[in-house]
């Protein structure tokens, strides 16, 4: 594909959040960025890929969409809770699970299929559950040779450091809806890459960026701030794991 045509399903989803409730528009147009960029990783994985190309997205969301206009010829199954705003409409498979129960391995569920890439994108900092049991999980749906690719916030970002040197704690309190419950615990990488190796992953890349998370002006002004810092100063970070 041409790089134009990444910018022409961009726009499509731009019209498509606008049918979407306020909430959600203004959730896509501050993220709208990180989701064209998450696609265009995806793509240089997926396009080294000798296999038939299979991708698990965890919690189906805009980049579920944008994936099916960008990968036509792959096929894409979803897990978790199922948001009915974003359904493909290729014929898929949805598990659906919780991942909070993966604490539990006599609860988890049985892949269906075995997948090349898992996007498990904006979702671990939602979870109360050990990550370790959770990567396990994840494990059992991966390719020998497939590639995890997590992306969330860094919980060492400049904005989080500076608020914790003056005294505010950073980090949100637990929300009382169960329905959208907020960050449980935010990670750095270092944190994943440990965790990961305990349970049966190495780390194959990961890219620091300052446009993965949300946040009011002050927020993008420190990320702003933060591109001129080393790296683990940015507000999110993508880490790329594989079957060790």
């Amino acid at each position: 594909m041409q790089p134009s045509s990444l910018n022409n399903h961009i726009e499509e989803i731009d019209a498509y959040s606008q049918s979407l409730s306020d909430e959600a528009s203004r959730y896509w147009q501050l993220h709208r960025q990180r989701f064209a960029w998450t696609a265009e990783l995806i793509e240089n994985l997926i396009e080294k890929r000798l296999s038939t190309k299979r991708i698990l997205d965890i919690g189906n969301s805009f980049q579920t969409l944008l994936f099916e206009k960008r990968f036509p010829k792959t096929e894409i199954d979803t897990l978790g809770f199922l948001d009915h705003s974003y359904l493909l409409q290729k014929p898929s498979h949805h598990y659906p699970f919780d991942l909070n129960l993966c604490h539990d391995s006599n609860q988890w569920i049985q892949a269906q299929a075995q997948y090349d890439v898992i996007s498990f994108l904006e979702v671990i900092e939602h979870l109360y559950t050990s990550p370790p049991q959770v990567l396990a999980f994840l494990r059992t749906f991966l390719k020998d040779d497939g590639l995890l690719v997590i992306q969330t916030p860094n919980a060492a970002a400049l904005k989080k450091r500076i608020k914790l040197l003056f005294g505010t704690n950073p980090y949100e309190r637990i929300r009382e809806s169960r329905q959208n419950p907020g960050h449980f615990r935010e990670y750095t990488a270092q944190e994943i890459d440990y965790m990961a190796s305990k349970c049966g992953y190495k780390t194959v890349s990961v890219h620091y960026n300052s446009f993965l998370i949300d946040g009011n002006r002050s927020d993008r002004r420190m990320d702003r701030i933060a591109k001129w810092l080393p790296a683990k100063f940015k507000g999110g970070f993508t880490i790329i794991l594989q079957p060790s």
